[in-house]
Formats: structure tokens, sequence, C-alpha cells
């Protein structure tokens, strides 16, 4: 299954994704993969595991932005 990253700008249109090559995370690139929301560091062990956790991140700096 091919994970589709910039559907969140459609599911979020207060979110920008930003993709880069690298952001000098070394070691845990080369573990799992990763993603960073706002700075914080959200990994998990597959891809689809890992966009779940960005979506459930995004979720709440939403709702704790809407108070």
């Amino acid at each position: 299954m091919a994970l589709d990253v910039m559907q969140l700008e459609q599911d979020y249109p207060e979110v920008s994704v930003l993709i880069s090559e690298c952001l000098s995370f070394c070691a845990l690139c080369g573990a799992r993969p990763y993603a960073l929301v706002n700075g914080r560091n959200i990994h998990a062990k597959t891809p689809e595991e890992c966009l779940a956790q960005v979506r459930a991140a995004i979720e709440a700096e939403l709702s704790a932005l809407r108070g």
C-alpha cells in the first residue's frame, strides 16, 4: 500500500506538509519511519502506523488551537 502523505494537506487545510530528504536524525532514520510535527518527533514500527500517529498529533494540535 502506497502512503499518500500529501493527502494530509487535503484532509487538514490548516497543515503544510514538507518533505525533506534529510532531517539529521541518522540513527532514527535507519531504524524506523518517522516524521516531525511542530518539532515533535513521531515514530513507529511501520509507515502506516507512523502516518496514523501523525494524524493523531495533528488532531491534538488542532484541537488545542480551537480550544
